[in-house]
């Protein structure tokens, strides 16, 4: 079937905010200028059902919901073969102050640009239709961002016979001047004791810390009930391309793929399930229950900005997709999900496509020897599982492999080595170079003056360094622009120039 797309409306009982604040900031502790939008930080606990505008894609294994009134989120994706969102839905719209401008919401995806919960978060933004001749159809969201002026869309589409969810992302700086910037997706899903989080490293940046993934002292921490507390846990020298959230409990779970090339960032968060976490499910939800956070980014973690040059754009392609009945997973990718385990004698492994494979060839080997092989058909319908016994005196790793028609769709191989967590670390003598390169890191993080003193000192070595004269100049220009342009002050036509 073509994928269906169409405009409807969809009543969501909401919590009303109060009037935007008529005097905009114009400056915020740190770097969360806002100006020149206003604040959106009156609560209220006032409850009304609230008629949304809402566009619809649909094919034959997922039907989204997509609200451009609250920034463009998928609010909904339905998976039509298991009966279960694929995110967190929140049945009710409910504000809390945790955005640049205050408002924010929970669940579905969420867009980041060019910082976190951005200030059209919760507020209409511009979207259009696209139908293709291949029989896909996608919905393109996105905005202006009038603080540095940049631009961002995402083109939200599904493919016939096709079990997941695309969004090509685009940035685009129109202006005369490099803006800093990120970008993250931010799903949720649930959370409760049978949530997993598995992602593909050995080490993790855990708050402050580094640690082992995913044992880490003893505990377990890809667990969300491992979490007590509210805690931001980024990947660390991610060697694959995939990240999933696994309810052992439903036997489902949400994965998403893209190049780690493109997409840096592997993050999940958790407000903890201690008391002072879990009270955030009633700050944000009514009856829906606490929720997780599943982060895709373009860099390494949300400490991390870079340049987004004039005139320049920069787009990558990210998948999501459910995964079903393989009760968990070691590997993804576009075309098929994983799992192979050892359970006291037995091997369990189980595969889940993304998309109808009529001959599929499964192949486990030992040493390069097969120990386990079938001819099976597959599809996003009819995901295989099975479970063998198999004893062996070899310690050798098994390979998984999947194949389609002779072409290897995705192959495995057990790894039983940790990472060394230690850094390397060589010490550098200031130059003029390393004196600049360490202020562009200052100004990454938007930290002007010290990125100021680094470049001064840079030319103090060395007089004619021409990047910390650009650099400097940079800023100073910077301190009289808005929407991204420098301005001129005005000059009256009647007086004489001096």
């Amino acid at each position: 079937m073509e994928t269906k797309v169409w405009e409807s409306f969809i009543e969501i009982p909401t919590y009303c905010l109060g009037e935007e604040d008529p005097f905009p900031p114009f400056q915020r502790q740190g770097d969360d200028s806002i100006y020149p939008y206003t604040m959106l930080d009156d609560i209220t606990n006032h409850k009304i059902i609230h008629k949304y505008h809402a566009v619809f894609l649909e094919n034959e294994y997922l039907l989204l919901t997509i609200l451009p009134e609250i920034g463009g989120r998928i609010y909904s994706a339905y998976d039509k073969i298991s009966g279960k969102e694929i995110f967190y839905r929140n049945n009710v719209v409910k504000p809390a102050l945790i955005a640049l401008r205050g408002a924010w919401l929970s669940g579905g995806v969420e867009f980041n640009f060019p910082k976190g919960h951005s200030t059209t978060t919760v507020s209409p933004i511009l979207y259009t239709i696209r139908k293709y001749p291949d029989g896909s159809a996608s919905v393109v969201v996105g905005n202006k961002e009038r603080l540095s002026g940049m631009k961002w869309f995402v083109e939200i589409r599904l493919y016939p016979r096709r079990a997941y969810i695309e969004t090509i992302i685009s940035l685009y700086n129109p202006t005369s001047l490099p803006h800093r910037f990120y970008f993250w997706s931010n799903a949720a899903v649930p959370a409760h004791e049978h949530m997993q989080f598995i992602y593909p490293v050995s080490s993790a940046y855990y708050g402050a810390t580094t640690v082992h993934y995913p044992i880490n002292d003893g505990v377990d921490l890809s667990w969300y009930i491992n979490h007590k507390f509210a805690v931001d846990l980024f990947a660390r020298n991610s060697k694959d391309d995939f990240f999933c959230a696994y309810d052992h409990s439903a036997n489902f779970g949400t994965v998403h793929y893209a190049s780690r090339f493109d997409a840096v960032g592997k993050k999940f968060f958790t407000w903890g399930s201690a008391d002072d976490g879990l009270i955030w499910a009633e700050i944000l939800s009514d009856e829906d229950g606490p929720y997780c956070e599943i982060q895709s980014g373009r860099f390494k973690d949300q400490s991390t900005y870079d340049f987004l040059l004039p005139h320049f754009r920069e787009s990558w392609r990210e998948l999501w997709y459910p995964v079903r009945g393989i009760q968990g997973l070691v590997r993804a990718n576009e075309f098929v999900a994983v799992n192979l385990k050892r359970q006291e004698g037995n091997i369990l492994l189980g595969v889940c496509p993304t998309l109808p494979i009529t001959s599929a060839k499964i192949i486990l080997e030992e040493d390069g020897k097969p120990i386990y092989q079938i001819e099976t058909s597959l599809s996003p319908e009819k995901p295989f599982l099975t479970q063998f016994s198999y004893s062996s005196c070899s310690q050798s790793p098994l390979t998984l492999k999947v194949l389609a028609e002779d072409n290897e769709l995705i192959s495995y191989r057990e790894d039983l080595r940790m990472e060394d967590l230690e850094d390397v670390r060589i010490e550098e003598k200031d130059t003029a170079e390393t004196l600049y390169l360490k202020g562009l890191d200052k100004e990454r993080f938007n930290w002007k003056k010290e990125a100021e003193k680094l470049y001064l000192k840079s030319l103090e070595m060395d007089e004619g360094f021409t990047s910390s004269h650009i650099a400097l100049g940079r800023i100073y220009l910077g301190e009289r622009i808005v929407g991204g342009e420098p301005t001129t002050s005005p000059q009256s036509s009647n007086e004489e120039p001096s």
